[in-house]
């Protein structure tokens, strides 16, 4: 648990994080979105990729071979139950290679429009930010104030640039805190909650 000091800087960063949040709206609003790219990923037809891509990768089983990736088994599992549970005749059309991926980006075969795979993308975001926001809570003496600075950390600029790309990087930091919040607990069970969540967050993101 945070003491009065550590309390004192969590309001500051959230008030910050309010702060930032409205200026970034307002400049949205005068130069009418042209900046968002110089804080964003740049390409504007490739939103949410890390996790669509991934989702495509899996679809022949050998994603390292196949596709080259670089997420942990863990996670090419995760991405593997999310492409199955898709409907076959929309999964089997998926391009077989990273270049022909590339390809059907903005088209009507491209994987953002499809509706299933969409659903999926939009419970992931939604899970993760609960998730997160109620991790944090934990660290604070005022469940309240932990709640408020889990979400002020979600907007902060790394955690939306994870969210643009679709990357699990906050899913993973989501259960690193969790063991950093709980390895030492008096409570068993929380102790192995905090050992599990450590080997999911490393499953997950290396």
């Amino acid at each position: 648990l945070l003491g009065d000091k550590e309390n004192l800087y969590t309001s500051i960063y959230i008030w910050m994080t309010v702060i930032g949040c409205i200026s970034f709206i307002v400049i949205m609003y005068i130069f009418c979105g042209e900046t968002f790219n110089k804080f964003f990923f740049g390409d504007r037809i490739d939103t949410g990729m890390d996790f669509f891509n991934s989702v495509l990768y899996t679809k022949g089983r050998h994603p390292y071979t196949q596709y080259h990736v670089i997420y942990p088994p863990l996670a090419n599992v995760f991405f593997w139950i999310i492409g199955h549970s898709v409907p076959r005749d929309l999964f089997m059309n998926w391009p077989d290679s990273f270049e022909n991926g590339i390809m059907i980006r903005g088209t009507s075969a491209d994987l953002r429009l499809q509706q299933v795979l969409f659903f999926y993308f939009t419970i992931f975001v939604v899970m993760v930010a609960i998730m997160f926001v109620v991790v944090v809570s934990y660290a604070y003496e005022n469940a309240r104030t932990g709640m408020a600075m889990g979400a002020a950390m979600l907007f902060s600029m790394g955690s939306l640039y994870a969210f643009e790309r679709g990357n699990v990087i906050n899913l993973t930091m989501a259960f690193l805190l969790m063991y950093l919040i709980f390895y030492r607990s008096e409570k068993k069970w929380l102790r192995e909650l905090a050992l599990i969540s450590l080997g999911i967050a490393a499953g997950f993101k290396l």
